[in-house]
């Protein structure tokens, strides 16, 4: 792939925390959502207000 590395914005903490902390609950979707913001080379993961 020739993609530009991308830049997620949002605003919610919770979201943050379980993907920089891990969640038992949605243990699977976390993964899959690391895994695929490794292989697009998203480097940067902001919180918004």
């Amino acid at each position: 792939m020739n993609l530009t590395p991308l830049e997620i914005n949002t605003d919610s903490t919770n979201i943050m925390h379980m993907i920089n902390n891990n969640n038992l609950l949605y243990d699977n979707s976390i993964v899959e959502c690391k895994y695929l913001m490794m292989k697009l080379e998203i480097i940067k993961l902001f919180h918004m207000f």
